[in-house]
C-alpha cells in the first residue's frame, strides 16, 4: 500500500510508540494520503481506519477542493473519526501479529473498546474470531469473559453481533474489519 514508505511501515514505526501517545503528546504517523491515488478504496479505509486507531493527528494530505464523494466519505466517517478523538486518548496496540494478520485494540472512554482487524495480505482473510478463546483485556476496564459486549461495525455503520458469538466476516485484500465493542445492557 504506498510507495516509497507506506502505509503499512508507518503503521510498522508506530507500533511500539503507543507509551508516548496520550492527551497533548500524539504521535505524528504523518498526514493522510486519502484520495491521492495509488491505493484501492479498501486500502483506503484501512490507511484512515489505523490512523484513527493510532490517536495520530488526522491531517487531509489530498486536494480538499477537488474531493470525490468516496474520499469523502472516508475522511467525514463520524463513527471511525470518534475512536481518533476518544477523549481517553491511548493509541491502539497490535494485540495480535499472526503475521500478515493482525488485531489492535484501542481503550475508549466509558469502558468501551475498538478493535481492528487487520488484512496485510494479498487475499481475503476469513474471519472466524472467538472472543473468548482470544480475549482481549485490559485491566479491569474491559474484561470480555465476565461481561457481553455489543459489536458495532464502524463502516457498515451497524451492530453485527456480541462477545458471547465468533465474528464471522470476510475481510478484503488491504483491508480491515474495524468494530466498537460496548457493554451490553
Amino acid at each position: 500500500m504506498g510507495g516509497g514508505v507506506g502505509v503499512l511501515d508507518i503503521i510498522d514505526i508506530m507500533a511500539d510508540l503507543y507509551p508516548y501517545a496520550g492527551p497533548g503528546h500524539w504521535n505524528d504517523a504523518e498526514m493522510l494520503e486519502v484520495g491521492n491515488g495509488g491505493m484501492s478504496r479498501d486500502e483506503y479505509i484501512t490507511h484512515f481506519s489505523m490512523w484513527c486507531m493510532l490517536a495520530t493527528p488526522l491531517m487531509a494530505g489530498n486536494d480538499l477542493r477537488k474531493m470525490d464523494v468516496e474520499t469523502k466519505e472516508i475522511l467525514t466517517n463520524k463513527e471511525v473519526i470518534s475512536v481518533n478523538q476518544d477523549k481517553l486518548g491511548e493509541q491502539a496496540r497490535r494485540f495480535m501479529d499472526m503475521g500478515e494478520k493482525e488485531i489492535w485494540a484501542k481503550p475508549l472512554d466509558n469502558g468501551e473498546l475498538a478493535v481492528c482487524f487487520l488484512n496485510r495480505t494479498e487475499d481475503v482473510w476469513n474471519l472466524n474470531y472467538d472472543w473468548h478463546k482470544q480475549t482481549i483485556y485490559f485491566a479491569d476496564q474491559i474484561n470480555i469473559h465476565k461481561k457481553e459486549y455489543l459489536i458495532r461495525d464502524l463502516w457498515k455503520h451497524q451492530n453485527i453481533g456480541t462477545t458471547k458469538e465468533p465474528t464471522r466476516c470476510m475481510i478484503a485484500p488491504h483491508g480491515v474489519l474495524m468494530v466498537r465493542l460496548s457493554l451490553k445492557k
